[in-house]
C-alpha cells in the first residue's frame, strides 16, 4: 500500500507544471559598468569620508545607509532611461504628452545588493583579496617601484 502511494506521488511530481513559464527571471541582471559607477558616486556622495578612505573596513561598509544607496541608484536609472525614451514620446496637438512609453530594463537594486557589489568593488570582500578580485600573480614593475619608494620614505 506505501508503495503504491509512493509511486502516485512520485508521477504526479514528474508531470510538468501547467501555464507558461515564468516571465522573470529569479537572478537579478549581471551590474553594468554605468551602475558600478553610479554605485560609487551615491556613496561618495552620502558618505564622503567612507568613499575617500583607502583602505575600507567591513564595519564601514554597515554604516552607509543602503536604502539611500539603493533609492539614488533607481532613480539615476529612472533618469537616464527616460531621457532616453523622451524622444518616443507622442505629443498632441496642445504639446502635452499623450502617450509615455513604459521603461524597460527599470530593476531595482536591494540594498543588499549594492551593499555586496560595493564591497566587492572596494575590495573589502569576506574570504580574502583574491575573492574581492585582485590578481594572483606576480608584482607588476609599477607595484615593485611603488614598494621601493615607499619603504625608503617609510622605512622597512
Amino acid at each position: 500500500r506505501r508503495a503504491a502511494a509512493s509511486a502516485a506521488a512520485k508521477q504526479r511530481s514528474e508531470v510538468a507544471p501547467e501555464g507558461p513559464p515564468p516571465a522573470f527571471s529569479s537572478r537579478p541582471p549581471r551590474w553594468t559598468d554605468n551602475e558600478d559607477e553610479q554605485l560609487r558616486a551615491i556613496v561618495k556622495r552620502l558618505h564622503p569620508v567612507i568613499a575617500n578612505t583607502s583602505q575600507i573596513q567591513p564595519e564601514q561598509i554597515r554604516d552607509i545607509h543602503w536604502t539611500a544607496v539603493s533609492d539614488g541608484l533607481h532613480k539615476s536609472k529612472i533618469e537616464r532611461l527616460t531621457r532616453h525614451h523622451r524622444s518616443k514620446l507622442e505629443r498632441d496637438s496642445d504639446g502635452a504628452a499623450a502617450r509615455v512609453p513604459s521603461v524597460p530594463n527599470a530593476y531595482v537594486r536591494k540594498p543588499a545588493e549594492c551593499m555586496r557589489r560595493y564591497t566587492k568593488l572596494r575590495g573589502a570582500a569576506k574570504g580574502g583579496a583574491e575573492k574581492a578580485g585582485a590578481s594572483k600573480g606576480p608584482w607588476t614593475e609599477e607595484e615593485d617601484r611603488k614598494v621601493v619608494d615607499l619603504v625608503s620614505k617609510h622605512g622597512p
